[in-house]
């Protein structure tokens, strides 16, 4: 098992940049209005942000973690349930750790597959 350090409040702070960075990209494609702030959205719309920057944050990483047990679901987890202090929204404390399995999964299964790809490949 892989074992990830960092501080909580470093994953929320990392999450939350992403999520203005992804907030100005919808801004700049016209979804959202210039004057549009998190703090003025919908929980649907915060959590359609949270779990797009989260993957992307996810996309980033070394394919060991991803890949190998890891510890990274629980974070993800974590970092989720604090956003409900900063939002208020109660749903936030619902993000479970299978939720964030599931966000992973994709991701985990397109290394996978081309690992399995490179085995077979002649160079």
């Amino acid at each position: 098992m892989i074992e990830i350090k960092i501080p909580e409040q470093a994953a929320i702070q990392l999450l939350m940049e992403r999520m203005r960075f992804e907030l100005e990209m919808r801004i700049k494609a016209g979804i959202y209005s210039r004057t549009t702030q998190l703090e003025n959205l919908t929980y649907q719309q915060i959590f359609d942000l949270v779990e797009c920057s989260a993957f992307d944050i996810i996309s980033l990483l070394p394919p060991d973690i991803l890949i190998d047990r890891s510890n990274l679901p629980s974070i993800i987890a974590k970092a989720i349930k604090s956003l409900s202090k900063i939002y208020s929204y109660y749903e936030f404390n619902l993000y479970s750790e299978e939720k964030a399995e599931r966000l992973i999964l994709p991701i985990k299964k397109l290394i996978i597959k081309n690992k399995d790809r490179e085995q077979f490949t002649v160079n």
